[in-house]
């Protein structure tokens, strides 16, 4: 059986003229795994420490629906293939670096808060998190609209919020977090096919995992995030003055630190190809908007 959450994901679900490759990687990464994405429901069992009763639950359900028949919100096959490998890929193959792990976010987070996964990165002081939202698009449109939600929130000082969170790293941090940075990772159609190609031939034992791992898709990803998160802090800068002390602020500083470290040691690496004939590539972020 699955919940009427998991049933929303199959009929939000925009069905695309995939490829071979593309449908194996679906059915793999995607559909298979669909029982694992965190419910609204598992949020249930902290009513007690004040922060959501299932009133709130439900109504927030509620929400979802009536954002979904209002927008037309779906997501696309290619983009539940992108989030799928990227929160896989950054976990088991330390894409984003050694320590880092994902955190899948719920309906809600994605609709309301436009956050597919987050990243968080434990070091000696804390744990930076970065919200990330992927898509599978050059439309410019769609990608505006995107930067603008961003450009929104860094108007006010302010990051993204996301309700439902659990994390990875302390079980007892289980509930809201507010002002976390936000970068669009996006990948057009050609670059996803190419992706899934690599890894359809990883399920197919044809070559191996290591493939993947060592795939230099990763230092574009985290070069694109640095530049995206620079960007930021240039237009907060701009805005509000070098002085600027806001959370968001401090957040996105700590974590380009973080990230400028985890590339320089991935770049010098011997383990990562440093070119390939084959490229996959990310939509590189250009400053549109900030």
């Amino acid at each position: 059986m699955i919940s009427p959450e998991q049933a929303l994901f199959y009929k939000t679900t925009v069905n695309e003229n995939l490829t071979d490759d593309e449908e194996l990687v679906y059915e793999e990464k995607v559909r298979k795994n669909i029982k694992n994405k965190p419910q609204l429901d598992d949020f249930k069992q902290i009513e007690s420490k004040g922060i959501y009763n299932e009133i709130d639950i439900e109504r927030d359900k509620r929400k979802i629906l009536a954002i979904k028949n209002k927008f037309k919100k779906d997501a696309t096959q290619r983009s539940e293939i992108l989030e799928a490998v990227l929160t896989e890929q950054i976990e088991l193959s330390n894409w984003l670096g050694d320590n880092s792990s994902t955190v899948e976010t719920t309906k809600y987070d994605d609709y309301i808060n436009h956050t597919d996964f987050i990243v968080e990165f434990p070091n000696d002081k804390n744990i930076n998190r970065l919200a990330i939202d992927v898509t599978v698009s050059n439309d410019t449109n769609t990608l505006d609209e995107k930067y603008e939600y961003i450009k929104n929130q860094l108007d006010n000082n302010k990051g993204a919020d996301i309700k439902y969170f659990q994390s990875e790293f302390n079980q007892d941090e289980k509930g809201p977090l507010s002002d976390i940075p936000r970068v669009v990772i996006a990948m057009d159609q050609e670059n996803i096919q190419k992706l899934s190609h690599v890894i359809a031939k990883i399920l197919k034992k044809e070559i191996s995992k290591k493939e993947l791992a060592c795939n230099p898709l990763q230092l574009e990803i985290l070069e694109d995030i640095i530049s995206q998160l620079k960007e930021q802090l240039t237009y907060t800068t701009n805005k509000f003055g070098p002085n600027n002390k806001s959370r968001i602020n401090k957040n996105i500083n700590s974590l380009i630190e973080d990230l400028e470290n985890i590339f320089q040691h991935k770049k010098s690496s011997p383990q990562i190809e440093k070119s390939s004939s084959g490229a996959i590539n990310v939509i590189p972020i250009k400053p549109r908007i900030y």
